[in-house]
Order: C-alpha cells, then sequence, then structure tokens
C-alpha cells in the first residue's frame, strides 16, 4: 500500500496526517502546510500556470472566491469606510484561502499531468490516521496531555487541538473512508482490523463531545446503510423502494417537523451560551446586507463589543464575504459535488456527515477537509459507479 506511492504521493499522505493537528503549527502554518506548499513550487516549476481553469473544479472555485472576496474588500474599504472588520484579519483569512487555492492547484494539475494512486492514497491515509488516533486516544486514558499539549478539550477527546470541532470534522470522515477500504480489501484479518479501527473512530467522534459530529456520523450511517440496501434491488424494484422511501421520509418529517426544527436548530447554534449564537448569526445577516452582492472581504465582519467576530457557519461566512455572487459559486461547487460522490456509496455518506458542519461549523479555511474532499472527488473520475444500476 505504502510502497505503491511515489514521493509526491507520501509526502501528501504525510501532510494530512499531521495538519488536523493544529497545535503542532504556528499561525496557520505548520510541517503539514510546508510540505503542500513544497508540492506547490515542484509542480508549478514543471506547470507554471499552463492548464485549462474549466477542468480545474476546485482551483475555479477558489480564484473566483478570492477574487469577490478582494471585490467585496475594496468596496468595503472605499465605500463603506471600512466599516467592518481588520486589516489582520483580513490577511488571516486570505493567506489561509491562498494556501487552499495553491493545494487544490497542486493536487489538480498533478491528478491531470500524472494521475495519482488514490486508492492507495485513501487507504494510506485511513490506517495512518487511524493508528494515530487510536493511540491518542488509549493514551488519553492515562494523561491528559503528551509532551504539554491537550489530548482533551473540556473533557472531551480533542488531541492537539485548540478548538475540538478542527479534529471532530477530520474523524468523521473517516469511518466513511474506512467503508470503501473494507469493501476493496480481501485479506480477512486486514478487514477485521479495518472494522475495529471504523468503531474506534465512529466512537472517538462522538467522544469528542461535538453535536455537530454525532448528528454528522449517524447522518452519514443511515445514508450508507439505506444506499446499500437500494443498491442491491433491481429495476423497478429499486424504484419502487425508493419511492416508498422517499414518501415515508416526508411522512415523517411532517410527523416529527418540530423535532425536524428544534434539531437544525440546535446544529446551528451547538454549544450557544447565553444565545450568543443566535445573536452572532443575526448580526451577521444584518451586516452581509451592507454588502449583499459582494460581500465585505475576508476576514471577520460581527462587532460583538470591541472585536470583530466570525460567523462560525460555512454559508454566513461566504455571505459575509462574498455576498450572493460567493453563495451562487460555493452552491454551484456542492452540487458539482453531490453528483461525483454520489458514484461511491462511503463517499456520498461522508459528505453527508461533513455536510453537517458546513451547515453549523465553518469549513473555509480548513484545509485537511478541502484535500479529503479533492481526493474523494476525483476518485470517483477514474472508477466504475460503485452503485448498483
Amino acid at each position: 500500500m505504502y510502497k505503491n506511492l511515489n514521493l509526491f504521493e507520501k509526502l501528501l499522505v504525510l501532510s494530512i496526517l499531521i495538519m488536523p493537528y493544529t497545535l503542532l503549527r504556528i499561525g496557520f502554518v505548520g510541517v503539514g502546510e510546508i510540505i503542500i506548499l513544497s508540492l506547490f513550487l515542484y509542480e508549478f516549476k514543471i506547470r507554471k500556470l499552463n492548464f485549462k481553469i474549466k477542468d480545474f473544479i476546485f482551483t475555479k472555485f477558489w480564484i473566483f472566491y478570492i477574487i469577490i472576496s478582494l471585490l467585496g474588500f475594496s468596496y468595503n474599504v472605499l465605500f463603506l469606510n471600512y466599516k467592518t472588520g481588520t486589516i489582520d484579519g483580513m490577511l488571516f483569512d486570505l493567506s489561509a484561502y491562498i494556501l487552499v487555492l495553491l493545494s487544490c492547484y497542486t493536487l489538480e494539475s498533478y491528478q491531470e499531468r500524472i494521475g495519482m494512486n488514490f486508492i492507495s492514497i485513501i487507504k494510506t491515509i485511513f490506517y495512518s490516521s487511524s493508528f494515530v488516533l487510536t493511540a491518542l486516544y488509549f493514551l488519553s486514558f492515562f494523561t491528559p496531555s503528551l509532551l504539554g499539549l491537550p489530548l482533551l478539550y473540556n473533557d472531551k477527546f480533542a488531541p492537539l487541538v485548540n478548538n475540538l470541532h478542527q479534529i471532530s470534522m477530520f474523524i468523521i470522515f473517516l469511518p466513511f473512508i474506512g467503508l470503501l477500504v473494507f469493501e476493496n480489501e480481501k485479506n480477512l484479518l486486514i478487514r477485521l482490523i479495518t472494522v475495529l479501527f471504523i468503531i474506534f473512530l465512529f466512537k472517538m467522534g462522538i467522544e469528542t463531545g461535538s453535536f455537530k459530529a454525532y448528528i454528522g456520523l449517524f447522518l452519514g450511517l443511515f445514508v450508507y446503510i439505506f444506499l446499500k440496501l437500494l443498491s442491491f434491488s433491481k429495476g423497478r424494484y429499486k424504484n419502487s423502494l425508493l419511492f416508498i422511501s422517499l414518501a415515508l421520509g416526508i411522512l415523517l418529517l411532517l410527523i416529527n417537523v418540530d423535532f425536524i426544527v428544534n434539531l437544525i436548530t440546535k446544529i446551528f447554534i451547538e454549544e450557544d451560551i447565553n444565545e450568543g449564537r443566535v445573536n452572532l448569526y443575526s448580526k451577521a445577516i444584518k451586516v452581509g446586507f451592507t454588502s449583499p452582492i459582494i460581500g465585505l472581504g475576508a476576514g471577520a465582519h460581527i462587532l460583538n463589543g470591541i472585536k470583530f467576530w466570525d460567523a462560525h457557519q460555512s454559508l454566513l461566512t461566504i455571505f459575509l464575504q462574498t455576498g450572493l455572487i460567493g453563495l451562487l459559486a460555493f452552491f454551484t461547487l456542492y452540487i458539482k459535488m453531490i453528483k461525483k460522490y454520489f458514484k461511491t456509496i462511503p463517499f456520498f455518506a461522508a459528505f453527508c456527515a461533513i455536510s453537517i458542519y458546513i451547515l453549523g461549523g465553518d469549513i473555509m479555511r480548513r484545509l485537511p477537509i478541502w484535500i479529503l474532499l479533492f481526493l474523494l472527488f476525483y476518485y470517483n473520475t477514474i472508477h466504475k459507479n460503485r452503485i448498483k444500476n
């Protein structure tokens, strides 16, 4: 598996293995980010910028997003007298977005130029990340820290991060990647180890204490089981099962509408203290409408006391920074991802899980998440549809 990877792919796996642990970096740059920048310089030296933008799905989105955010920043400064945000906040977010852009370009360029061994990359990421997380998980039973760095966050499992969501949104990807690995593995012992890792990862995700991770894991598991059962049926039976399932789903939604509304609300305002998140979101919408078309530029824009705060929600962040144009671009990318991930059941389940974080958290600066989204997206460009027709 690891031996099947070339040097570029091995370094990519190493960067993914390190990046989720944010306390191991300075600012937003650590060893993982330095590896990615080195890979970019390598790819740029060979290819320069000679590529067709329409074929680079993620690169195109981030180029567009950054351009619109710069236009929004210009409007904010020139016409609104820079009423919201700070230069430091803008530079911090913009630097993170440029790093994501360079990563997407590097990976999409390398994939088009040479092609990646996606199944080996994904398997190596799953096993290496699972091993490290499992080791940290069991270590947390005996000590709350490792070399002075915390393994727990408010007594919840969140190793080597300063915010539990930085690791929980990474963890919830892994069990579903593990399901794909399990489906493709023939060795009985390896399959058993894979199942054990999946169980541990599921438990770790829950024990981060994140309600979004909890809902994401169970939503992903439900989607996986449902689509797997659906894939075993054929022809008119498949269509009938789909119709009955949709009808029952709509009926259950209507019967439990209050419960669904409360659930969605809780996803949005997790860990809300004195309705802080509610106030934050309402202020975000109000501030966003001061420049609803192109936004206000990168950075935090919600004045709370004497400090500008992030929206802590992906869609609101996009609206604040790039307005309705940015939201349209993101929804376009989101629909493309849905179509692509649906071709592989475990990946679609993983995307459903991370979508809970898109609704209730902010993934825009989370480089490991964007790299995983890339890997899962392009895996399906070279592998056959795994949902039986």
